[in-house]
């Protein structure tokens, strides 16, 4: 797989993205594979996790309501409180 891979990608008007072959190639994608998109409040960014299955995809979602609780914490919070530079 490739160092870095980057592309731009664009939102259709249905809110649907392609992803581009290089990509899809690097993450070793096919179609219909799950991939889950993480986003953290206040935070312009987002990550693409491979999913492999519905049980990734609902634990994730369980991981993103815990926190969004305040029952588990950014791990770069804890290591900003602890001087460890991460």
């Amino acid at each position: 797989m490739a160092e870095a891979v980057n592309s731009r990608v664009k939102i259709n008007s249905r809110g649907r993205m392609t992803l581009p072959k290089g990509i899809m190639e690097a993450l070793d994608l096919k179609s219909g594979n799950g991939v889950m998109i993480l986003l953290r409040a206040g935070r312009k960014r987002a990550h693409i996790i491979l999913a492999g299955d519905d049980e990734i995809l609902a634990r994730g979602k369980q991981a993103e309501e815990e926190f969004a609780s305040g029952k588990t914490r950014d791990i770069r919070e804890y290591a900003r409180e602890r001087g460890i530079e991460v």
